[in-house]
């Protein structure tokens, strides 16, 4: 072999060295590509505060699918563009995961070959372009209220026994480096909404009532039901509904029903046609025929009886007179955390198992009942005493006033009442109306129990004074006392 021969091959071994040095071990590999190290990816985002919408993409292999994930701020009111703009509690949120990565500092280098990007996990999860549909990360995007990025990065793989490192890279740039950590952000529609369906405390309820019945092939099929009040501290059965033979109300039952109504929760929506909310919302009209399919295909039906639901329904009564009707419909078979898009909603049409417990579409409407919270009496005025009327009539005055008083006061703290109830099932209704609302099937076990569930075993009873002990195992039963004689 030349010499010149060899010192190029000598030149190629060194420079692969080289190259192998920086790959896996960057920090003795430093170049004026990376002089960076150090420094923060996005300096001038300093300020958490200052986002004002978080976008999350991934992909997800098995399906082949993307998954966006976005809330933003927009005209004052923060929403789930990505879950057909649903309402959200995100504030905090957000400033929170904004919080995380302020600052965020390029402290290893690693590549800035694009075709390392599938072995560190930070290939572009939305790019159509890529070859490969393995080594796709996660784009984590914040922008401020003029739609201007703060920052938009690119996690990739947690490096082999270094937790709480990753491989970040920002959009668009080539460069990878080796990341110290702990940034997570949800994705979870339950995290970012108010999941308290119905806003109800426990010692609110007064009444709940299940019809029970299924909807198969048009025909109403009944199933019974039960009702219960509330009375005297207590739970009892309503007007004509009895336990089954040897069984009584077990109020620790009836507990956990009013426990799992307070605490129901939500996986995810669906919305509503905008003629059928813009009906349930007061205005007059009919569905249309499509409009109708919407409502069927979630397992509710217009009938002549009303709207009635595949899975029966539960009305449930506050002390202020406010109720809500829970009907239960087909089950979800969507994936709660699909983006909101039509290719969502054409998945939740298709037939395929669900996984885990079934999750089940919810229909909720609210409404003021007056006759479950009438209006407290109030006497006549007493007339006023004549002058020189005994001191026991003036005593007797005295409190019949202030009985009178107090009932007055008692009707306007009712009539105040009546007046918050009702503008509370309106905005409540108004909110329902827009939406079919996906909870877990847990919940759906929890807040429709079977009769005989909410029923416990009668406790023997005990004669005072008597050892009601049962007789010992084998022991022959003792004769009956012979009858006296005749006289």
């Amino acid at each position: 072999m030349s010499e010149s021969l060899k010192t190029l091959c000598f030149a190629a071994l060194a420079g692969g060295a080289l190259a192998a040095a920086v790959l896996l071990n960057p920090s003795q590999g430093e170049t004026a590509a990376f002089s960076d190290l150090g420094q923060p990816f996005f300096a001038e985002f300093k300020d958490p505060t200052a986002a004002s919408s978080l976008e999350v993409v991934s992909f997800d292999e098995k399906s082949g699918q993307f998954k966006n994930f976005k809330v933003e701020l927009k005209d004052g009111r923060w929403s789930l563009p990505s879950h057909y703009g649903y309402p959200a509690d995100a504030k905090e949120r957000l400033k929170t995961a904004a919080s995380q990565v302020v600052g965020l500092v390029k402290n290893e280098i690693r590549s800035d070959r694009p075709g390392d990007f599938a072995e560190l996990g930070v290939v572009d999860p939305a790019d159509l372009n890529a070859k490969t549909i393995s080594g796709r990360g996660i784009q984590f995007t914040l922008k401020d209220g003029r739609g201007a990025t703060l920052a938009s990065y690119i996690f990739g793989k947690e490096l082999e026994n270094r937790p709480g490192w990753r491989y970040v890279r920002v959009t668009g740039e080539s460069k990878t480096y080796a990341v110290k950590t702990d940034a997570q952000v949800s994705t979870n529609f339950g995290d970012w909404v108010d999941t308290d369906l119905l806003k109800i405390g426990q010692g609110d309820l007064q009444a709940m009532e299940l019809r029970d019945y299924s909807i198969d092939s048009g025909a109403i099929k009944s199933k019974g039901g039960y009702r219960l009040e509330h009375q005297d501290q207590a739970w009892k059965f309503g007007a004509g509904v009895m336990a089954p033979e040897g069984m009584e109300i077990d109020s620790t039952a009836v507990d956990a029903v009013s426990q799992a109504l307070t605490q129901l929760r939500l996986v995810s929506v669906r919305p509503k046609p905008a003629k059928l909310a813009a009906i349930l919302k007061g205005e007059k009209g009919g569905l249309s025929q499509a409009e109708a399919g919407d409502l069927q295909s979630r397992g509710f039906f217009v009938t002549e009886q009303g709207l009635m639901s595949n899975e029966g329904e539960f009305t449930v009564a506050t002390s202020k007179g406010v109720t809500y009707t829970l009907r239960f419909g087909a089950v979800f078979y969507g994936d709660p955390s699909d983006a909101g898009s039509g290719a969502a909603l054409a998945k939740d049409s298709k037939e395929t198992k669900p996984q885990g417990s079934a999750n089940r579409y919810l229909f909720v409407n609210c409404a003021f009942n007056d006759s479950l919270f009438p209006a407290p009496a109030v006497p006549e005025e007493p007339k006023k005493l004549a002058e020189g009327a005994k001191p026991e009539e003036k005593t007797a005055y005295d409190a019949a006033f202030a009985a009178w008083e107090t009932a007055k006061n008692t009707k306007l703290i009712w009539e105040r009442d009546v007046k918050e109830a009702k503008e509370k099932a309106d905005a409540q209704n108004r909110r329902f109306a827009d939406w079919y609302y996906v909870i877990p099937g847990d919940s759906f076990d929890s807040v429709r129990p079977k009769l005989e569930k909410l029923c416990k075993a009668k406790a023997p009873v005990k004669v005072p004074g008597a050892l009601n002990l049962p007789p010992a195992p084998g022991a022959p039963t003792p004769a009956p006392a012979p009858a006296p004689a005749a006289p």
